[in-house]
């Protein structure tokens, strides 16, 4: 586009257009081919401007987030989709991450455990206000096998004290000894979703609510709650 004419140049490097960008085609973003082409665009286009990303699994990578660190200090909210992961990228060298994030949603895959790549972040999230787990409940066949649980809800709520919403959406693992976890944690949480989580029978709404006293919002759609725990 930059190439067509001054003009469309000026459009192409127009900062406005690079504070939110989703590199997702399936969902709504936009198609890089490369990694290198996704290196050069954090250096050339992102910039201070990115305030917002989302990334498939493909793009998930240590260098692609060391770049976003170091070039990119007003990236505040990111997605991460493993959904499609059948096995991670080696994080074994990765040494920097955004810190400044104050919204993150994952969204996770059935079969991946997150723990190789988590604990490379647990000391780069402690900002964090907004958190979003998606699980993959419309993908879970009437008969399962086996569950795993693919991320340490105990470890990452140490991680984000200062969390204010958290969602965890569809998520055949979690129950309600992950909602006591959070909630002994993060004093400020005002807005708590376990949608979908059919696990969750509401034996620690009490503790929850005494502990929580600026909780404003439970949703528990879907769920299975029994009624000696919720009348």
């Amino acid at each position: 586009m930059a190439r067509v004419c001054k003009k469309w140049r000026m459009i192409a490097y127009d900062t406005r257009l690079w504070k939110s960008v989703s590199l997702r085609p399936e969902i709504s973003g936009l198609h890089v081919g490369s990694l290198e082409a996704l290196l050069a665009l954090i250096s050339i286009r992102f910039g201070p401007s990115l305030r917002y990303i989302e990334l498939p699994i493909e793009l998930i990578t240590h260098t692609v987030l060391h770049e976003l660190a170091n070039k990119c200090p007003n990236l505040t909210h990111m997605l991460l989709d493993f959904s499609t992961a059948m096995q991670l990228h080696d994080f074994s060298e990765m040494q920097a991450f955004p810190t400044k994030l104050r919204y993150l949603c994952i969204c996770l895959s059935e079969v991946i455990f997150m723990e190789g790549f988590m604990r490379k972040i647990y000391n780069f999230i402690n900002g964090l206000e907004i958190l979003h787990l998606i699980g993959t409940y419309e993908k879970v066949e009437e008969e399962e096998e086996e569950i795993y649980e693919v991320i340490n809800v105990h470890k990452l709520k140490s991680a984000t004290p200062n969390l204010r919403v958290i969602n965890l959406y569809g998520i055949n693992f979690i129950d309600d000894s992950h909602i006591d976890a959070f909630s002994s944690n993060c004093i400020q949480l005002e807005c708590l979703a376990v949608n979908y989580c059919n696990k969750v029978t509401g034996s620690t709404m009490k503790t929850l609510f005494q502990r929580s006293r600026r909780l404003r919002c439970l949703l528990m759609n879907q769920t299975n709650l029994k009624s000696e725990y919720v009348m």
